[in-house]
């Protein structure tokens, strides 16, 4: 009688069922990599090689922007070899999912008073109607003062989102009616690393800031681009890190202020949006500002703002004299209450605020700031008897401790 071995039978066609199988999931998975590498694919430009021209004498904005446009849809990287590239009046519109890197010793420059907007459309309402992923690494901006003449350069953002700066330096560039970095409706801005150098500011605008916080508001676009759409929503997550906001310097006497670094003035439609909220000042260096004298204004001004925190941070004059206050949080409205507000481990050098070196207050008669903390900061000073505290209204239920003074003559 023949006996018939079922489980060696079995056996052999489990094993070719087996390698059947892993050949389909093998083929599978390469398939699955190649689209997913085709999907997420990067295209890599190098600027120069697509006209961008470093000859002096050359406007950039044309071939920039039909750069930006022919690859509208893609991913794009843009390289910008070493070179001063000079660009004139006008905007240069990007579009979303973009990186600049820049080379060193690559410089986009303007000069004999232009102004050059970087701008992030808006075609719709909403905090999702901007653009987003817009990264620039190592970015040099560079102004000129000629004359009564000043040239600028923004990155003017409406409804923008996850936008990145690393490592940039903005040299001499802030327009005397505008900003560097003019933050409006939008979210995930993150400014880390980079130097922010001067500010020849009018008397008209001398409290203009260097990295405006703001609303989408046609008033506060500092590039007016013809058909955003505005509505009023506040700026919120913003993070400046590890930055620098200093002065030029010329025969040992300043030329030009550094910049007021961080702030904003107004608020819109009576804050039924909200106001500016999750910001974020840390471990940043502010060196010779200009002095702020008017009892509205502040080297860092908010007007409505919750969720804010300085920490870290080392503001220092070493040849301007101080404002009238340095930090300055004020609720202009009745029906918005402010709240987390953290000021902490501080360093103050020289500033010698004229009358106090920071001032909360509240356009209202109700209490409508709450959730306050100022604490370990640290003062040397010689010169003024300034408060370092002054508010409106009482404090004694917030969390103020562990300021220390050195070397002022009262306080």
């Amino acid at each position: 009688m023949a006996v018939i071995d079922v489980w060696g039978i079995k056996k052999v066609k489990l094993k070719k069922i087996c390698s059947a199988l892993v050949k389909i999931l093998l083929t599978i998975t390469f398939i699955s990599s190649v689209l997913e590498i085709s999907i997420s694919a990067d295209t890599v430009v190098n600027a120069e090689s697509k006209g961008l021209d470093s000859n002096s004498n050359k406007n950039n904005n044309k071939i920039f922007q039909k750069i930006i446009d022919d690859n509208r849809n893609d991913n794009l990287v843009i390289n910008i070899p070493k070179g001063n590239y000079l660009f004139k009046s006008g905007a240069i519109r990007l579009h979303s999912n973009i990186i600049f890197n820049f080379e060193k010793g690559a410089i986009f420059s303007v000069e004999n008073g232009n102004f050059l907007s970087f701008s992030y459309p808006s075609k719709f309402k909403g905090y999702n109607g901007g653009i987003k992923n817009v990264v620039w690494n190592n970015a040099v901006f560079k102004g000129e003062a000629n004359g009564d003449k000043q040239s600028g350069i923004v990155q003017s953002m409406n409804h923008a989102s996850n936008v990145t700066f690393n490592g940039c330096t903005f040299y001499n560039a802030e327009y005397p009616m505008g900003h560097y970095l003019d933050i409006d409706g939008s979210h995930g801005i993150n400014v880390n690393n980079s130097n922010f150098f001067g500010f020849n500011s009018s008397k008209k605008y001398a409290y203009k800031e260097a990295i405006q916080i703001d609303y989408s508001n046609l008033v506060a676009m500092s590039y007016q681009l013809p058909g955003d759409k505005y509505d009023n929503l506040p700026s919120y997550d913003v993070k400046v890190q590890n930055c620098k906001f200093l002065p030029i310097i010329k025969k040992g006497k300043i030329k030009f202020y550094a910049p007021n670094p961080i702030g904003q003035h107004d608020t819109y439609d009576k804050g039924i949006a909200g106001v500016i909220h999750n910001v974020t000042f840390v471990n940043n260096t502010v060196i010779d500002p200009r002095p702020q004298n008017g009892t509205k204004e502040a080297t860092l001004n908010f007007n409505g703002v919750s969720n804010l925190v300085i920490k870290s941070n080392y503001f220092i004059n070493q040849l301007a004299s101080g404002s009238t206050s340095y930090i300055r949080l004020n609720n202009p409205l009745d029906s918005y209450k402010m709240s987390q507000l953290n000021i902490t481990n501080n360093y103050f050098e020289n500033v010698d605020a004229k009358k106090q070196y920071i001032l909360i207050g509240s356009n209202s008669s109700k209490k409508t700031v709450s959730s306050i903390n100022i604490s370990k900061n640290e003062v040397i000073s010689g010169h003024f008897a300034s408060k370092f505290i002054v508010s409106d209204f009482d404090l004694t239920d917030q969390n103020i401790f562990g300021d220390r003074y050195l070397d002022v003559v009262s306080h």
